[in-house]
């Protein structure tokens, strides 16, 4: 990445925030419109290995925080009890003490 590619990095960041709430939202342009690929293979390739690059650019903090706004939307509540795990498999009430903690 470029240093200064704020726009770059804040459309990463509202793309995976939106992944770890649910959301099967496409890649956005912006993202897919880094790369130049031959039409014939940008289909699923490019934007998995796009979202592979975005997730291991920001780890998983984004998609965390939209996992937690997802729980707030079910629930109500940000009280995410501690051996809470998400329909995916996420230790999600860990993190959330982790983030308490930090």
């Amino acid at each position: 990445m470029v240093e200064g590619d704020d726009a770059l990095l804040r459309d990463m960041r509202q793309w995976s925030e939106g992944k770890g709430g649910g959301s099967n939202e496409p890649l956005p342009e912006s993202l897919c419109n880094r790369l130049v690929f031959p039409s014939s293979v940008r289909n699923r390739l490019v934007a998995a290995f796009i979202e592979t690059v975005v997730l291991d650019v920001l780890g998983t903090w984004d998609l965390r925080l939209g996992m937690l706004r997802r729980y707030l939307d079910e629930k109500g509540n940000c009280l995410v009890p501690q051996a809470y795990e998400t329909a995916e498999g996420v230790k999600l009430g860990t993190w959330v003490g982790n983030q308490r903690q930090a």
